[in-house]
């Protein structure tokens, strides 16, 4: 049997728990260090940009989720998708949304931009998570079998039947600078 299954969804679920475990420490900064404090620079309060931190706490878990996705996605050699998927979201959620904020809702100030961007931070994480459960990215290949080759590496990757054979791999015969030694 194929372990490899197990291994990328227990390596993803590890990361995402790390990061939500460390979003969630500065989601309690947010919430519990009072708008007085957040001084600036110039000695002034933060003011109304503070209306942003409850909706930056808000999405704060999203965020760990979109990026340790795009990291498992990119890492497996799914990277057009994650980047296109980003642009598209990034220009419509937050440029269109943004404008629409400041349009039609102009009493909302420097909120409603927030929200577009908390907007645009859910969307991505859950198109990300369809993509990571719709198992594609598992089919991909970071390096391939002619690349390999060319490279010297014929032998070093993983056999598809046991998963994780490296069988003929020698790491210090290959520089990351120069490629394989001459042998």
């Amino acid at each position: 049997p194929d372990a490899r299954p197990f291994v990328e969804n227990e390596s993803t679920t590890v990361t995402i728990e790390i990061a939500n475990g460390m979003t969630e420490t500065a989601t309690v900064h947010f919430r519990a260090i009072p708008a007085s404090t957040l001084v600036r620079p110039t000695g002034t309060t933060a003011g109304a940009s503070v209306l942003g931190a409850p909706v930056a706490a808000a999405f704060q878990l999203f965020d760990a989720v979109a990026i340790s996705l795009s990291g498992v996605l990119r890492g497996a050699g799914d990277t057009v998708w994650p980047g296109a998927v980003t642009m598209i979201l990034s220009w419509g959620i937050i440029v269109g949304g943004g404008k629409y904020f400041i349009t039609y809702h102009e009493d909302l100030g420097s909120l409603g931009p927030w929200i577009a961007a908390a907007a645009f931070i859910i969307a991505l994480s859950i198109a990300f998570f369809a993509r990571f459960l719709g198992g594609k990215w598992k089919n991909m290949k970071v390096l391939r079998e002619h690349d390999a080759d060319e490279a010297g590496l014929s032998g070093a990757l993983p056999d598809p039947e046991s998963g994780y054979d490296l069988a003929g791999y020698d790491p210090a015969s290959v520089s990351p600078q120069q490629g394989p030694s001459p042998s």
